[in-house]
């Protein structure tokens, strides 16, 4: 920034350049948000979350899925959905009962830190299987 006679401080033309093209992204960014809620606006969509995951585990005396679990089971209830049933609390339970029920034995000893930022399950860690 650049002193003026006032005391006042004026941009630089680097930081004005620099701010054209943060605001240039925010538009961007502004503009496929209203695209996206004008679609969910127009249509019927419900959202299954992580949180709900844990719950349905808790729900059916499971062990407390992490992130990962939460991710992969939700994946499986997606890739599976049948049309003439939904997805409801019973199709999440049983995906809760397919997915950690069958964990391997040595489970636990393949956890790894987890890299999901801000999450609020991100306290847990996140299963990492080598792929051969």
């Amino acid at each position: 920034m650049v002193g003026t006679n006032k005391g006042e401080t004026m941009n630089t033309k680097e930081e004005e350049e620099e701010t054209k093209k943060t605001i240039d992204e925010l538009r961007k960014v502004i503009a496929r948000y209203k695209t996206e809620l004008e679609y969910y606006t127009k249509h019927c969509a419900i959202v299954w979350l992580p949180e709900d995951v844990e719950e349905s585990a808790r729900q059916c005396n499971l062990q407390r899925p992490s992130l990962a679990d939460c991710y992969d089971i939700l994946k499986m209830m997606e890739s599976n959905w049948d049309a003439g049933v939904g997805v409801s609390w019973d199709t999440l339970h049983f995906w809760c009962h397919e997915i950690l029920t069958n964990m391997p034995d040595d489970y636990y000893e393949k956890l790894k830190d987890d890299d999901w930022g801000d999450h609020p399950l991100n306290n847990r860690e996140v299963v990492y299987f080598d792929e051969e």
